[in-house]
Order: C-alpha cells, then sequence, then structure tokens
C-alpha cells in the first residue's frame, strides 16, 4: 500500500465502517483493532483486523508501534448519572503509549455538542430532551476525553466532532 499505515479502533461501528471504507478507497493500510472480529465484513489486501482489547496498553502499544496515525471512532452506550468514562480512559492509554513510542498523531471523532457552552445554541427542545437525557453523558465523557488531551504536549491530536454523519448520499 502506497498510503499511511492507521490504528483503528471502533472500526465495527456504524460510523468506524464508513471511515474504514474510506481509508481503503484512498490506498491506507489500516488495522482495525476491534473485540470481534467477525464484525469487520470488508475485505481488502490493505487491511489487517486485529482482535485488541483497548483498555489493556500492553496489547494496544504493539498496534501503535507501527502506526503513522491512530484514529479512534469509539462509541459507547450512554450512561444515566455520570459521564461515560471510557472515553477518557481509552484517550489516556492512547497518550501513554504514544508518549513511550515517540508517537504523536491521533484522531479522534466525537460529536457536536461536547462543550456544554455551546449547547446555548441548540433549540430548547434539542437542548433539553436530546442533549440533556438523551446522549448528554456520553458528550460530557466526550469532553473529559478532550480536557484531558488539551493537557498533553506530546500529540498532535484532532477532535473531529460532526453535527451529523449521513450515508447513501
Amino acid at each position: 500500500a502506497s498510503g499511511i499505515n492507521a490504528e483503528y479502533g471502533g472500526a465495527s461501528g456504524q460510523t468506524g465502517q464508513l471511515l474504514l471504507a474510506q481509508a481503503l478507497q484512498r490506498d491506507h493500510h489500516v488495522t482495525a483493532l476491534v473485540r470481534d472480529p467477525a464484525k469487520i465484513v470488508i475485505e481488502n489486501e490493505n487491511l489487517e483486523v486485529s482482535k485488541c482489547n483497548i483498555f489493556d496498553k500492553d496489547e494496544l502499544k504493539p498496534h501503535i508501534e507501527k502506526a503513522d496515525v491512530v484514529m479512534s471512532c469509539l462509541g459507547f452506550t450512554p450512561a444515566w448519572s455520570e459521564p461515560v468514562p471510557y472515553f477518557r480512559e481509552i484517550s489516556m492509554n492512547i497518550s501513554e503509549c504514544m508518549k513511550e513510542l515517540g508517537k504523536r498523531r491521533v484522531i479522534f471523532m466525537h460529536s457536536w455538542y461536547t462543550n456544554p457552552d455551546s449547547w446555548s445554541k441548540a433549540s430548547f427542545i434539542m437542548r433539553n430532551v436530546f442533549l440533556r437525557l438523551v446522549i448528554g453523558q456520553v458528550l460530557a465523557g466526550m469532553r473529559l476525553s478532550e480536557q484531558f488531551l488539551e493537557t498533553t504536549d506530546h500529540l498532535d491530536y484532532t477532535c473531529v466532532l460532526p453535527a451529523v454523519l449521513l450515508t447513501n448520499l
């Protein structure tokens, strides 16, 4: 492959599958790190699917070692009473591994409205129903991850915050 080597967490989810397909179309070599390899149905000579517990730094580190860029498109089930902690935990694991390996480039796919200050721009129903009751704790967990990343000086990171992702365009 003539493209970049990317290690990719969250490749088996809805958004992850779209981004995985795009990376492969651009001739990048991608290692999809997943809990269940059977969920990846794409076949491509530039794709390696690897079962990996991303919460385990010892499992994660060898994958990051061979990467030019690490991408995370992870999603987690909403919690009702507190921010979803896994986004920050994953960011910390990735950050620690990258620092030890001298790697810098990482991209996180989060979501629109992770900063609660932006909620005032949303409609009443969006703000008080969808953001507060449905996905508020997921967004809060993503924001904790972003706040952690802001404290790092060894990463070149990007957090992508799309309002919506559309398929079948």
